[in-house]
């Protein structure tokens, strides 16, 4: 009786406190799953998928044959009566497409599905590389988070030791001071980098649309770049590869195919009709008569002159300013790419000197000094000191490794990577 009376207790505790229990999922991500469900989940992306959808469904419309149109008339004499005549008709009429205009149509479902097509890819690339610059920011301030809380627990040894040393007397009231501060800086600097860290993994979660409970970790870590992108000497070559420039090369050809079509407009709109009429005439001299009648002709609605000048002027003019908004993207590609180019090439520069000088230096200086404050040659802040120091480079290294990785990123971006 006692375990039963137990038992009840504890799911009744349980169930006063269900948020204490609810947990959200642990989601393990890599670069590409990261990437992938980013780009998935994005709005822009999921809106060109659409868009890519009603394109097809305009072209398939433009290139089905035009709709026929039927009617039925009855007519009678003025007077309504048994007395005079009666007629009952039928005309069904179907337009018909020149080949002019049936080539223009093509043409411009065509630049529909390209300029969608475009629109996809483009904003494929956009959520690709901000998903990555994101993620690769997450993995720097991870880094540097840790950097910071190893430069705490040296900050607050080396305040302790020169506390101790002032009560010895060997260390004054302003070393005291000055270590303690940089104690306090130094956790300050910790909270701030925790802060930072916190804010990237919930705009990491945001992107990814994951629930507000579930837990992110992102594999991986900043490394040296074992790979470059390599620039091409062709410029016609990587810039067929742009998604803008082809998204603007899609309007150019949407443009000159609605061009097309308002100059094969000229010709009118040509419609096959067909009709039958059956009267019958009551009052004729000869008694009852029944009359059929049936047709075939041919309708053309030829359009106004002046209007049509007008729309093909303002076809010419929508090509023409196509055209210039496509050249200007190009010519601004090459400036984009050798800016871009140029800042890779230098930091990669200074990260080889960093890594190759700078750190190999910064490491040996600390074992330098390790191996001096165990030989009795220089004092524990001496050697804290030296240490705090070769934090201080290494989190200059990582920050350097961040900037280069994100200039890296923007070059493949301008190559159309």
């Amino acid at each position: 009786m006692k375990s039963v009376s137990y038992f009840t207790l504890l799911i009744l505790f349980t169930m006063s406190l269900p948020g204490q229990f609810v947990l959200g999922d642990v989601l393990h991500f890599t670069l590409d799953s990261f990437l992938e469900r980013a780009v998935t989940k994005d709005l822009r992306v999921g809106q060109s998928v659409f868009g890519k959808d009603a394109a097809e469904a305009r072209k398939t419309i433009a290139l089905a044959a035009p709709d026929p149109e039927a009617s039925l008339s009855y007519g009678t004499d003025a007077l309504g009566n048994d007395q005079g005549e009666r007629a009952v008709g039928f005309s069904l009429s179907q337009t018909i497409r020149l080949p002019g205009q049936k080539r223009a149509l093509r043409e411009i479902a065509n630049a529909e599905t390209t300029l969608a097509n475009a629109s996809l890819r483009e904003a494929t690339r956009q959520a690709t590389f901000r998903a990555k610059g994101l993620f690769l920011q997450v993995l720097a301030a991870r880094e540097r988070l840790s950097f910071a809380r190893e430069a705490s627990e040296l900050a607050s040894e080396l305040a302790t030791f020169v506390a101790s040393a002032e009560g010895r007397g060997e260390a004054s009231g302003i070393d005291v001071g000055q270590t303690k501060l940089k104690s306090l800086s130094a956790k300050e600097k910790l909270a701030a980098n925790e802060q930072e860290l916190n804010e990237l993994l919930a705009q990491a979660g945001i992107i990814l649309r994951t629930k507000p409970d579930d837990e992110l970790v992102l594999e991986g870590t900043l490394t040296f770049p074992e790979e470059r992108p390599a620039v091409p000497n062709d410029i016609s070559n990587w810039r067929t590869q742009r998604p803008d420039l082809a998204l603007l090369a899609g309007e150019q050809q949407r443009a000159s195919a609605r061009l097309h079509k308002k100059k094969a407009d000229r010709w009118g709109r040509w419609r096959l009709e067909g009709f039958v009429e059956h009267a019958r005439e009551i009052d004729s001299p000869g008694g009852l008569e029944r009359e059929k009648f049936h047709g075939i002709g041919i309708s053309i609605e030829l359009p106004w002159w002046g209007r049509r000048q007008g729309e093909e002027r303002e076809a010419k003019a929508r090509l023409g300013a196509a055209s210039l908004r496509r050249d200007i993207l190009a010519e601004s590609i090459a400036i984009e790419v050798r800016t871009a180019a140029q800042r890779e090439r230098i930091l990669f520069q200074r990260l080889s000197n960093f890594r190759e000088i700078l750190s190999p230096l910064a490491e040996v200086n600390g074992k330098d000094a390790l191996k001096a404050f165990s030989q009795g040659q220089i004092s524990l802040q001496q050697a804290l000191q030296v240490r705090e120091e070769t934090l201080g480079l290494k989190g200059e290294y990582l920050n350097l490794l961040l900037e280069y990785h994100l200039a890296a990123m923007r070059l493949r971006m301008a190559l159309g990577g």
